[in-house]
This record gives C-alpha cells, structure tokens and sequence, in this order.
C-alpha cells in the first residue's frame, strides 16, 4: 500500500493571504446592550451583574452608526457626556473617543468573543467605568 503525504502548509498560508480580519471600524457599528458593569464610587468597587440590571430596570444602550454618529439612551447612576443622547465617536488603536456639544470622553476598548468592553479610569487609577456589552440586531 502506498501512502501519499499531504501538505496544507501552502494552503494554510494562502487562506492567510486573503483573509482580512474585520478591524473595530467594522465590527463597533451596531447597537450595543450593557449587560454587566463595575464602578468605583466612593473607593469602594461595585460590581452590577445582568441580573440586578434586570431587576432595577438599569441600561445602557449605545448605537454606533458607520459615518461616526453616535447615540446612546442610559439610566445608570455613571453618566457620560452630560445627558447628551447623540455625539460624535471615532477610535485609535485600543482608545475609543466619544464627542458630544462640550463633552469628551475616552475610553479603552477591547473586542472580545463578539463583546464589547470599556473602560475608563480616573487620573488616580480607580475605575469609573468598566462596561461589558452585546451586539443587538437592530
């Protein structure tokens, strides 16, 4: 019996090739639910899990649209950007900056398993906001 070996390296390395990983200018737009937060009040670390969110009737819904307009409707106790319900939002690298009339805020961003994280400290290190989100039909 003859054995024939097969190599997939040229194949694998081709696939590489033509595969384009979906950058945060592809993936960020959509709607976005929190689901989970923390925040340091007080310098005490509070962590609000989805089922108290529930509960209390807390959210946070965030719309990134693809031209940079950005728009959020929230009732939890952090607030970002004043009350302003629309903005402006771009990224570089890992840092994801939402603009509003007067207000700026920068966050760092992870995409992970299809979530969205932010993240934003203060000049001490303590966290004042620490999201995760899920991508919503909308």
């Amino acid at each position: 019996m003859m054995r024939t070996k097969l190599s997939l390296s040229p194949f694998k390395k081709w696939l590489r090739s033509v595969i384009v990983p979906a950058g945060p200018g592809v993936i960020i737009p959509g709607k976005w639910v929190m689901y989970e937060y923390y925040s340091e009040p007080h310098n005490e670390l509070l962590h609000i899990e989805e089922e108290l969110l529930k509960k209390e009737n807390l959210y946070w819904e965030i719309v990134f649209e693809h031209k940079g307009l950005f728009k959020q409707n929230s009732n939890i106790p952090v607030k970002f950007l004043g009350d302003e319900k629309v903005g402006c939002w771009s990224y570089s690298g890992n840092y994801l900056t939402i603009k509003s009339e007067g207000h700026k805020e920068i966050f760092q961003f992870a995409l992970v398993k299809g979530k969205l994280r932010l993240l934003k400290k203060d000049r001490t290190g303590r966290i004042v906001f620490f999201g995760f989100f899920k991508k919503q039909p909308v």
